[in-house]
């Protein structure tokens, strides 16, 4: 009896903790389930699948800032960074649509990619080995990639203006390839950035199949035991034999490498580039890794929930759009839900400290009334 009493407790235990990490799970499903009951414009598929898009691109660039959160740092450049990728594979694009107009568009994005890796080392080394914090060397940076993608941009080039080939990457070559059962659409092709499969735009298979990657790495490989380890305690983490600089570099590398992928999902979405695009996607993405659970002390963290963290978010202004909430408003309510999740963790405590002080004079009470032997 005592062991099913002990055994009990601790599925109870387990349960509340895997509820306690992941309540930005249930609170997603219930916020998606009021809008349906609430907003009859949610019963429109193509409505989520909207969300989905965007907060897939959210997402993306997430997974590379949840590993920077979890070291006990943070990005601000990344949004810059995808404005510079942008302009500069519009120019590489336009250099190599003459000469190769079939591997131009891997080709580029080949080098967009290594551009990432590129600026989230030169961010990296700027932290670790010159020892200056990453608020600041991040916001410096946020202002040379801005500056340097200005320099770069003319005017927004639009891709129709490319060869068909091209038009692969945004809205498709002048035509939709379909393929499906009866009156079913199970692929719908129309370019890169159009194209969805079962419903859901090609968007959200790449960013499953990336933060299924993010999450080997965090989880199983020696990196992201280092970053959690060296968000947990530097100093622990140095006695231990850890590397911290070199950690360090690579969790920017991660970060560039996962904004670089966000650069090309927005230019194709988008169909051009513009160097002052996209404004406040750090602030957006910051929001939904802390949302999500992350730890800004660093630590802690979860991929998954930065996933749905994004989601959340994403619906957000679609819903007010629905609801009829002027777009001048949107800036409060995004505002408002930064305050929030830089404060949950906070919020969470004093919680955990109230649930705490309770129980205690529950069981004072208990013992009061209880009869002495």
């Amino acid at each position: 009896m005592a062991e099913s009493k002990s055994s009990s407790k601790k599925v109870n235990a387990r349960f509340h903790f895997y509820i306690g990490d992941h309540a930005i799970i249930i609170a997603l499903l219930a916020f998606w389930a009021i809008l349906l009951i609430t907003n009859p414009a949610f019963a429109n598929f193509s409505i989520f699948a909207t969300v989905i898009k965007q907060g897939s691109i959210y997402a993306v660039c997430g997974i590379g800032m949840t590993f920077a959160i979890i070291m006990g740092v943070f990005d601000l450049s990344v949004a810059s960074q995808a404005a510079l990728a942008s302009v500069v594979f519009t120019q590489i694009v336009t250099k190599i649509a003459p000469l190769s107009p079939g591997l131009g568009i891997l080709l580029s994005c080949l080098i967009i990619i290594a551009m990432g890796a590129v600026m989230g080392f030169i961010n990296g080394t700027l932290v670790a080995l010159l020892r200056i914090p990453a608020f600041i060397t991040t916001l410096a940076m946020q202002m040379v990639y801005r500056g340097a993608a200005q320099l770069i941009w003319e005017s927004p080039v639009p891709f129709t203006q490319f060869p068909n080939e091209y038009l692969a990457f945004t809205t498709g070559a002048n035509e939709t390839v379909r393929w499906g059962i009866g009156d079913i659409d199970l692929f719908v092709g129309r370019g890169f950035g159009f194209t969805n499969i079962f419903g859901l735009p090609l968007f959200f298979y790449i960013m499953i199949v990336l933060a299924i990657a993010g999450t080997v790495i965090l989880r199983k490989a020696a990196l992201g035991r280092n970053i959690l380890a060296t968000g947990n305690s530097k100093e622990a983490a140095r006695i231990s034999g850890i590397n911290i600089p070199r950690t360090q570099i690579l969790t920017f590398v991660l970060v560039g490498l996962f904004t670089s992928v966000t650069a090309l999902m927005l230019m194709s979405h988008q169909g051009s580039s513009n160097y002052g695009s996209p404004q406040g996607t750090e602030f957006t993405v910051i929001s939904a890794v802390v949302l999500g659970g992350t730890a800004l002390k660093g630590g802690k963290g979860s991929i998954l929930n930065t996933v749905v963290a994004s989601m959340f978010i994403a619906t957000i202004p679609t819903a007010l759009t629905t609801f009829g909430v002027a777009a001048d408003y949107h800036g409060i309510f995004n505002g408002a839900i930064l305050v929030f999740a830089f404060s949950i963790n906070t919020i969470r405590s004093y919680a955990d400290d109230a649930l705490v002080k309770f129980k205690a004079r529950r069981n004072q009470r208990t013992a009061a009334v209880a009869p002495s032997p």
